[in-house]
């Protein structure tokens, strides 16, 4: 840690004077110079009220408070404190109290306007947590409002402090850079194909013997499981070398963590995770090995959980853990990665806020805003250093409304501000409330924290037999391996120790913030009492199971992997290790999702479900809740039907069918006969010879009115064919002739029936159908023997359209086409007769064909004529 003079020493004067007259101060100092352990005692007596200083990692607070205390001659928790998740170590008396970034939204949930508090440090600014910028933002928002005389410094060795100017009115800026010691950088010359843990004991065993390093090792790993197999490969190295082999990250117990910074004359082997990029400085580390990687804040888009993913880090952060073997002395650093790899990095990491999910921001900072002084302030209207996205903004709202915590016109209900009472995600935080509601607030505190911590069995291990709940399996595992002492032997494959200790430490802690005892928890909640529990908080996540029925049991079963409708939409499956299988209805509380060109109906992969019936979704209370009335045809019956329906999002809990009413049934039969015409008749002939008819008459100049059955008249024809009736089968027990006929009425029909006659009395009383066309004369056919004795051609329309005449031979061959009969008898019938009677001896084919008698066919056609 760092002793002595240090090189801010010599601003801390000047700092407290522009205290007097700037509302922000601007510190912009190497690592190294003192900023974290000096600046804020400095300000003990310059201020009456206290000083919060928020820091990104409990290790830097805790580490902090613990030497300052020390530089002051006290205990720490006297006049400087800490608190950090799990642990306050203060007292009311604390004045300067260090304090990890995320509790300043909870200490502002009860006192919104900082009451008390004089002054607010940011330290390690530069690294843009998400709740880095929103305390900038609430801290500004104060000073602009209600709390102009609270004091803020922003404190880092790289940051944006040109922006930091602009956004902070009435600032200073302190500026200080550092000598550093040189560095040799060395890089792997191709990818490693190896293991990261070979690479790791590879790179330190060389490292530790290099003349050139003399110091201490720092070696920059994701996490615990990468360092726990590091440890193991370098154990018998450092144990031959007389090395202390030492871990250091956030949940490294405080004593080890005092190894890790205090004087030794043996050689350390530090394997720390991020948290020493910018945590106090470590004396005499003079090697570096830097993996390129670490576990960086994220969330889950399914749940909108935090998730911490391994990634590689940007070139900022790489030069900042670099840095650390140049502190005291020339140092060396082993970059696990290619040099081209190190160029194709961001350069910074993108604040959180423009990628985290902000629904806990919102709902905290909606309380606070409402409750201090300056109300109607809106998180977009915050003085923020850089907007967060606004559609990031609305998908959080939409959250909150589903949930009940904010109205449609999204502002706070009463269940939000109770939901804002509990330090958890606003889901988690919505099944804490639900928990109170049911009388069993313990047990929902231990849902919420299995679900937050990822649940004591290691991810991919199938669940134990088949119920309704993973959650349930999960909470009654956590309560026989605290009740049993030997049960974590017992489950040893299958228990994730670690995440066991982070749930218990977790419930624990929100139970004694609610003043419960904790072991309350460790009586289950009926089946009921979780599922209740588990859908206040998911109630967006219900799915479907796509369900096979075998004929031959007749039960309800799945296929291997079971395909998922969504509530709200899309697909996906549930996974093999997953116990809920039997259960038609499900809350997806905790999935896997592929990448982007994963097929959409198989993105979500779900991997911890809640069973949930329809009668508790039903009775849920939820928005997504609705009934629907609905009249649809049935392409596949050929009928309209009716159904009511109660739905959940776009699932469907009930249904029955009744009989449609007759105007809504006649408008969708109508609309399918349209869209399907001319089904279920076999042509739409007769349509198009009545409209053919209609026309002709028109053209003629006769008054009529007539519809044409175009247009709009064509669906009064629909409206009129599906009148009265449910199906095409209905309608089809009719020929379409009919149909139109029954619409004209009788006296219409009549008319048109002898003005455009669809068949025309010929011979020796045949009726002949009469052709109409568009664009053709109307036209007759029929043998040429049934016209003897026809001296005029036939005419319509009252006499004024001759018919053409197609004239057919005995064998159905048209012989002649003639729209005047008397010349062809006289110029054209002796030709034809000569070749007919040469064709058709036996048929009879008078010389005289108009004053010959048409012939029955089949009788007499053997005489000849004269």
């Amino acid at each position: 840690m760092e002793t002595g003079a240090l090189p801010i020493d010599e601003l801390l004067e000047e700092i407290r004077q522009s205290l007097h007259s700037n509302s922000t101060v601007i510190v912009n100092a190497f690592a190294g110079s003192g900023k974290t352990t000096r600046i804020p005692p400095a300000l003990l007596s310059h201020f009456n009220g206290k000083i919060l200083v928020l820091e990104p990692r409990r290790i830097a607070a805790r580490l902090a408070a613990e030497w300052v205390a020390e530089e002051l001659g006290e205990q720490c928790g006297n006049t400087v404190g800490y608190q950090v998740r799990y642990e306050d170590v203060s007292t009311a008396d604390t004045k300067l109290k260090y304090i990890t970034e995320g509790l300043l939204l909870r200490y502002m949930c009860s006192n919104a306007t900082l009451e008390g508090i004089d002054c607010v440090i940011l330290d390690e600014f530069h690294e843009r947590h998400l709740h880095t910028d929103v305390a900038f933002a609430l801290l500004r928002n104060l000073q602009m409002t209600s709390r102009p005389d609270l004091r803020l410094i922003i404190m880092s060795a790289t940051m944006n402090v040109e922006l930091l100017s602009r956004r902070a009115e009435r600032s200073r800026t302190f500026s200080m850079e550092g000598k550093f010691h040189p560095l040799t950088i060395e890089y792997m010359s191709s990818p490693a194909d190896r293991p990261l843990r070979n690479q790791v004991s590879l790179a330190v065993k060389e490292m530790f013997l290099d003349l050139r390093c003399q110091g201490h090792l720092l070696v920059f790993l994701p996490g615990l499981a990468e360092i726990n197999a590091s440890i193991e490969a370098l154990n018998d190295f450092a144990e031959k070398h007389g090395a202390l082999l030492l871990e250091l990250r956030s949940e490294t117990p405080a004593d080890k963590q005092r190894m890790v910074f205090s004087p030794s004359e043996k050689r350390k082997i530090i394997l720390a995770t991020n948290v020493a990029e910018t945590s106090v400085t470590i004396n005499g580390v003079t090697g570096v090995i830097d993996s390129g990687l670490a576990r960086i804040a994220g969330f889950a888009h399914w749940s909108g959980l935090p998730t911490l993913d391994v990634r590689p880090v940007s070139q900022a952060s790489c030069i900042q853990r670099a840095g650390r073997a140049g502190r005291t002395s020339p140092g060396i650093v082993k970059r696990l990665y290619t040099e081209h790899d190190y160029l194709r990095r961001p350069q910074f990491e993108r604040p959180e806020i423009t990628r985290s999910d902000l629904s806990q921001i919102l709902l905290e900072t909606a309380f606070i805003l409402s409750t201090a002084r300056g109300k109607g302030t809106t998180l977009p209207e915050l003085p923020w250093l850089e907007d967060p996205p606004l559609r990031m903004i609305d998908s959080a709202c939409d959250l909150l409304k589903i949930l009940g915590a904010f109205d449609e016109n999204g502002d706070m209900t009463s269940l939000g501000r109770h939901m804002s009472s509990y330090p958890l995600h606003p889901r988690l935080a919505r099944i804490a409330v639900k928990g109170r509601a049911l009388d069993c607030e313990a047990q929902a505190l231990l849902a919420a924290a299995l679900i937050a911590e990822g649940m004591p069995v290691k991810k991919g291990v199938p669940e134990r037999g088949k119920c309704e709940s993973d959650i349930g399996l999960q909470y009654e595992l956590f309560c026989e391996l605290e009740v049993d002492p030997h049960s974590l032997d017992r489950h040893a494959s299958i228990v994730d120790r670690g995440r066991f200790r982070r749930i218990k430490r977790a419930v624990e802690s929100l139970c004694r913030g609610r003043g419960l005892n904790w072991k309350a928890c460790l009586t289950p909640p009926d089946d009921e009492e979780l599922a209740e529990l588990i859908l206040s908080g998911f109630p967006d996540r219900v799915a479907q199971q796509r369900a096979v029925d075998r004929q031959r049991s007749g039960t309800f079963t799945h296929p291997a992997k079971a395909e998922l409708n969504f509530c709200l939409g899309g697909g996906g499956t549930l996974s093999r290790t997953s116990a809920v299988t039997d259960s038609r209805f499900l809350i997806a509380v905790l999935a896997d999702e592929k990448t982007a060109d994963s097929d959409a109906a198989t993105a979500i992969s779900v991997y911890a479900a809640q069973g949930a019936s329809p009668e508790l979704l039903a009775l849920s209370g939820s928005s997504l809740v609705r009934e629907e009335s609905l009249c649809f045809f049935d392409e596949a019956a050929g009928r309209v039907r009716r159904v009511e329906r109660l739905l959940y999002g776009r699932l469907v809990l009930e249904e029955c069918y009744l009989n449609p009413d007759d105007k809504t049934c006649e408008e969708l039969l109508a609309e399918a006969l349209r869209n399907s015409w001319p089904r279920p008749f076999r042509s739409d002939d007769a349509l198009c010879q009545y409209a053919s008819r209609v026309s002709l008459l028109k053209e003629t100049g006769i008054q009529c009115t007539f519809p044409d059955l175009k247009g709009e008249d064509f669906g009064a024809l629909l409206r009129h064919i599906c009148s009265g009736k449910r199906s095409f089968d209905e309608i089809a027990s009719r020929s379409l002739d009919e149909y139109i006929e029954s619409m004209q009425g009788t006296e219409a029909a009549h008319t048109l029936a002898l003005l455009a006659p669809q068949r025309i009395h010929i011979g020796c009383n045949r009726k002949a159908p009469v052709h109409y066309e568009e664009g053709k004369k109307p036209w007759v056919a029929s043998r040429l023997q049934d016209f003897f004795g026809v001296t005029e051609t036939p005419r319509i329309a009252g006499g004024k359209v001759p018919l053409v005449v197609h004239l057919c031979g005995p064998g159905g061959q048209v012989v002649q086409v003639t729209a005047d009969l008397k010349s062809f008898w006289s110029n054209s019938y002796p030709s034809v007769r000569k070749e007919l009677s040469r064709q058709y001896p036996k048929h009879y084919w008078p010389e005289n064909p108009e004053t010959a008698e048409p012939r029955i066919p089949g009788r007499g056609n053997r005489r000849q004529g004269k």
